[in-house]
């Protein structure tokens, strides 16, 4: 009977130890699983914040391209406003020279008419002089 009790004392710690085991393995595969979500996790969190880096950086960069985009429209509006100002000044320039050859030219006209009028009133004073003498 002593060795019935010590073999039964034997299967029981046995028993134990066997079930002690599954336990601490349980334990340590729940452990496992809960630092792989863990990893996991922290995974999905890089990788969402390096794509949203990007999304940013991409935005940014767009937003630059667009600045750039206004800036040169802007130049270009200013230079074309500076050159059609420039064609403006010139036109009228060019203007103002006809308008002041034609008035040079019509003081010439008249200063030329009134001194072939002045001739022939001198020609005409002399010939009635001459005329006068004559008779």
């Amino acid at each position: 009977e002593r060795m019935e009790q010590e073999r039964l004392a034997e299967v029981t710690r046995l028993e134990s130890e066997r079930l002690e085991k599954e336990r601490l393995e349980e334990e340590a595969r729940v452990k496992a699983e809960g630092l792989e979500k863990e990893r996991l996790a922290e995974e999905a969190r890089s990788e969402a914040s390096r794509l949203e880096e990007a999304r940013m950086a991409e935005e940014a960069g767009l937003e630059a391209e667009r600045m750039e985009q206004e800036r040169l429209a802007e130049v270009t509006r200013l230079e074309s406003e500076r050159l059609e100002k420039e064609r403006l000044e010139e036109e009228a320039r060019v203007k103002a020279e006809g308008l002041e050859k034609e008035r040079l030219a019509e003081e010439a006209r008249s200063e030329a008419s009134r001194l072939e009028e002045a001739r022939m009133a001198e020609e005409a004073g002399l010939e009635a002089e001459r005329m006068e003498q004559e008779r």
